[in-house]
């Protein structure tokens, strides 16, 4: 009983058990004894704590191994010596293998595509020319462009060289009769318009009424020639005209109802505000609208009272009124309006008897250059200057300007 009793303490006692930090010992193999037989539950718990050892020294390594592929980006391939303890550890390696796999795709970031080179583009043919107002053939065939001036449209003149405070005073004076505090103070505030660039507040309603007023008083001639020419530079403006299309008295509407009537001094500056209207599109369509409006008793449109402006002006005695509405024909030509061009018919009537008199060569370069822009707005125009069978060849010894559009116009007439 003793020597049992002995055997079983030397089993239990911890220089029994093998040392867990030297892997590699393997444990002396003893006689299997009747005694050691019975005591077999004694060795598997030996066991088990030797898988126990051996499990945690494996996830201790397979830790680090980790670290260091998750730092190096790269897999680390398993050894093939070390074999797995346990079913345990079989799992722990094979969640290892799984996590660096699946590391490097979520440290790397895939590389940005580029952008894909631009197709080549089949080459383009060759632009074909604009087709003229209206998509019709002109007569005239395509302009060519000169160095010192375009002869399809000439060089237009603006009337902005004046010196609105002369004639902001000559009005004031000239019609102090007529005006009340508010009105001058209204005068005051159009001179400051006209006559600063910075101006914060603009015509107004109030302001055209004034206009309206000075035109239409029973005041010398003067007076109009004065307000007409503190106004020109004004017409240059976008302002003025919008302040035209919403004018319920219809102020300069109203004058050029009377056109023919006026003294040739207020005639010439009436024409010239109409040049300069003109330098902008929506200044000519106002001047050129066909919407009908009453006049006293009958209805009328802008576009019948600008006919009748130049028409006069064309036929006039005034040879300085004469060479104003030749630049209105040439500014309204320029914009190359086909929708106009019964009124372009119109006018070319007048522009054709006075291109059979003698004209100072501005005069004769203006409506030159404005019967080729009628060219170009009316396919009837030929037929219409065959008809009236007008001499252009006395204005082409004038320049040589006149003699290159002359020369155009006689080149697109068709031969018999």
């Amino acid at each position: 009983m003793v020597n049992q009793q002995h055997r079983v303490f030397k089993k239990y006692s911890i220089s029994n058990i093998p040392e867990s930090s030297d892997a590699n010992d393997e444990p002396k193999e003893e006689t299997p004894s009747a005694s050691s037989q019975e005591e077999a539950p004694d060795t598997d718990e030996v066991v088990v704590v030797t898988d126990e050892v051996a499990r945690a020294t494996i996830e201790e390594a397979e830790i680090l191994a980790r670290d260091e592929e998750e730092e190096s980006n790269e897999p680390v391939a398993a050894s093939s010596d070390d074999e797995p303890a346990s079913p345990a550890a079989a799992a722990g390696a094979a969640a290892v293998a799984r996590s660096t796999t699946t590391a490097p795709r979520a440290t790397t970031t895939a590389p940005r595509s580029l952008p894909a080179p631009p197709k080549e583009e089949a080459p383009k043919a060759a632009k074909a020319a604009a087709p003229p107002p209206g998509g019709r053939v002109s007569p005239i065939g395509p302009l060519p462009v000169d160095a010192m001036y375009d002869p399809a449209y000439g060089d237009p003149e603006f009337y902005t060289d004046v010196d609105v405070t002369y004639h902001y005073m000559a009005v004031k004076n000239g019609a102090m009769r007529i005006f009340t505090e508010e009105e001058l103070h209204l005068l005051d505030e159009l001179h400051e318009f006209l006559s600063t660039e910075d101006c914060i507040w603009s015509v107004t309603d109030e302001h055209m009424q004034l206009i309206g007023k000075i035109l239409h008083a029973d005041l010398p001639p003067t007076v109009n020639v004065d307000l007409l020419r503190f106004l020109q530079p004004a017409c240059m403006n976008l302002d003025i005209v919008l302040m035209l299309k919403g004018d319920k008295n219809k102020a300069f509407s109203c004058l050029a109802n009377n056109f023919e009537k006026l003294d040739s001094t207020v005639q010439v500056e009436m024409m010239k505000l109409m040049c300069n209207l003109c330098n902008c599109k929506s200044g000519v369509n106002w001047l050129l609208s066909i919407v009908d409006w009453e006049l006293g008793n009958k209805q009328v449109t802008n576009s019948q009272l600008t006919i009748r402006c130049a028409v006069a002006s064309l036929l006039s005695d005034c040879q300085k009124l004469v060479e104003v509405a030749a630049n209105f024909i040439l500014q309204v030509s320029r914009f190359q309006m086909s929708y106009y061009e019964d009124i372009v018919v119109e006018m070319s009537f007048a522009l054709f008897q006075c291109l059979n008199s003698d004209l100072p060569e501005v005069t004769a370069f203006f409506c030159l250059a404005g019967l080729i822009g009628f060219f170009h707005m009316s396919r009837e125009m030929p037929g219409i200057m065959l008809s009236l069978g007008a001499n252009l060849k006395q204005h082409a010894r004038k320049s040589d300007r006149c003699a290159a559009l002359v020369a155009k116009i006689e080149a697109s007439l068709p031969k018999f």
